[in-house]
């Protein structure tokens, strides 16, 4: 890349507009839609600059449900909080368009920093403003009604005559929230292909469950099992935050839950997602129960 052609890319960046910066430092790579982006390019520690296109960030929580934090536009940079932290950000960079970027080493940028006071000061703005928006996005997130995240979200983006103009689908919407398991899974999907892990919909669960688990049954020596109860129909399980419209009917699960617990695999076994507050007369709690001492009597 030519050193002009460089500082012109460099000068799309609130953060690095004006950075000298060698020609031969920095790489530009080009990535397809649906693409998972690395700031360690080649294990190299970096931050990169997206010069076209979108890249949306997720955060994937322990119990595999993933919600988009932000989308970051060209011009934007990702990789920076990274820069002096000596544990990593865990996210997922994930291309919401064919995306070109510009990947500048980790040390190459400290070395410039360390020259540019003004670059330096521009870095501590730009953490400033991410520590912010993650504040606002945990307490959007955490708030306990989803009806209540989709208002507040909507009235944040209301503008100067208090309008508001909802931009994209309901599925970008819920995955910015939270709210919606089936709205949620792209990232998820990429990384359980990148994985290896077996699959199967509620709409084949019936059908091919239990060859599934056999399979995978066979391959391992010991099990855990975790069952997220909002996996259950919400006309079964209303004790959860995010019900679900069609889910896995218990009498469908059962037998899943047996095979298992008398497969001589089995180490340990757990029941999330349950959250008395949505409960209706004690319904999801009785079921939950149910479920509990089916795994007792069948393992013992």
């Amino acid at each position: 890349m030519e050193q002009v052609e460089l500082e012109r890319r460099l000068a799309q960046s609130p953060l690095l507009a004006g950075v000298s910066l060698p020609a031969e430092q920095a790489r530009v790579q080009s990535f397809p839609a649906g693409h998972i982006l690395s700031d360690r390019p080649g294990g190299v520690p970096s931050v990169g600059l997206i010069l076209s296109g979108r890249v949306e960030v997720y955060s994937v929580a322990l119990d595999g449900k993933d919600v988009q934090l932000s989308t970051l536009p060209a011009g934007e940079c990702f990789g920076v909080c990274n820069l002096l932290a000596g544990a990593e950000l865990e996210t997922v960079l994930r291309c919401g368009e064919e995306t070109e970027v510009l990947y500048i080493p980790k040390p190459v940028l400290l070395a410039c920093m360390e020259r540019d006071a003004g670059l330096s000061l521009r870095y501590a703005e730009l953490c400033n403003q991410k520590l912010q928006f993650l504040l606002r996005r945990i307490e959007l997130l955490t708030m306990q009604s989803c009806r209540g995240r989709v208002i507040a979200h909507l009235l944040a983006g209301q503008d100067r005559n208090g309008c508001v103009k909802p931009t994209g689908s309901r599925e970008d919407l819920a995955r910015q929230l939270g709210v919606s398991r089936a709205a949620n899974t792209q990232a998820l999907w990429d990384e359980a292909e990148r994985l290896n892990v077996t699959l199967v919909e509620d709409l084949h669960f019936r059908r091919d469950a239990l060859s599934a688990l056999d399979k995978v049954l066979a391959q391992a020596d010991r099990v855990y099992l975790t069952i997220d109860l909002d996996v259950l129909p919400a006309g079964e399980m209303p004790a959860v935050s995010a019900p679900a419209a069609l889910g896995v009917p218990a009498l469908d699960l059962l037998p899943v839950i047996e095979h298992i617990c008398r497969s001589g695999k089995l180490q340990a076994a757990d029941l999330v997602e349950f959250n008395p507050q949505y409960d209706r007369d004690g319904q999801g709690a009785k079921l939950a129960a149910r479920l509990a001492w089916q795994i007792a009597h069948w393992w013992a």
